[in-house]
């Protein structure tokens, strides 16, 4: 994820538009994404396996407890003088940069999540249900 807020950051920097701030956003987002994969497993997925019910997660309350919690970590990650200073230090010159253009990166969340929901589509059509 530190390589993923690099690069946001340096691009947002480049357009002088409050680059730790939309890092922290855009890292927070694809944790989201991630998180949301694990949730879909947990609660759909698992049960139609195993004989195991779930359905307290189902309240939506809790994507919003995790997103404010990850956006609340991130913030006390990134916005520390030292980690970011560490950060911009360590993939200044990473060989990724020269690779994995900025217009590769900022779609990433985007992608994570349609990913995420055809994965959905496919467990969904392969697992059997109860």
């Amino acid at each position: 994820m530190d390589y993923y807020f690099y690069r946001i950051y340096s691009y947002w920097k480049k357009k002088n538009y409050f680059p730790v701030g939309m890092g922290i956003l855009n890292v927070s987002w694809l944790q989201m994404l991630l998180a949301f994969i694990i949730f879909i497993n947990v609660i759909y997925i698992i049960p139609r396996i195993f004989d195991v019910n779930f359905d307290f997660l189902r309240n939506k309350i809790w994507g919003f407890a995790v997103f404010i919690t990850l956006i609340f970590r991130n913030i006390r990650y990134y916005v520390n003088k030292k980690n970011l200073k560490r950060i911009l230090e360590k993939y200044k010159e990473h060989r990724l940069n020269k690779i994995i253009k900025n217009w590769m990166i900022i779609p990433l969340p985007l992608i994570a999540f349609l990913l995420s929901i055809l994965i959905i589509k496919i467990i969904n059509d392969l697992v059997p249900r109860g």
